[in-house]
């Protein structure tokens, strides 16, 4: 997913190359890939390692109802460790 980012104009600030030390195992370095867009992979699909796509001005794609995100019961809710604005 990151070099189909990679592929599509983002850019990989930190990281973006698996770790191949020689040892067994699999380790994926953190990575932040700047200039995503919601319309590539790693903006629309989620993603199962220390990858961040950052994506510019991502108002409209927050509340597109493909993101799968869920509010309608956000108001039942009493108290959360952390509220997000």
């Amino acid at each position: 997913m990151v070099d189909a980012a990679i592929r599509d104009g983002a850019v990989a600030t930190i990281g973006g190359k698996r770790v191949d030390d020689g040892r067994p195992g699999f380790y994926y370095p953190p990575t932040v890939l700047k200039h995503a867009t919601p319309q590539m992979s790693c903006g629309r699909q989620e993603i199962f390692g220390p990858v961040a796509p950052v994506i510019r001005y991502a108002v409209t794609f927050v509340v597109d109802p493909a993101c799968g995100l869920e509010t309608r019961r956000g108001h039942r809710v009493e108290s959360c460790p952390m509220m997000l604005p």
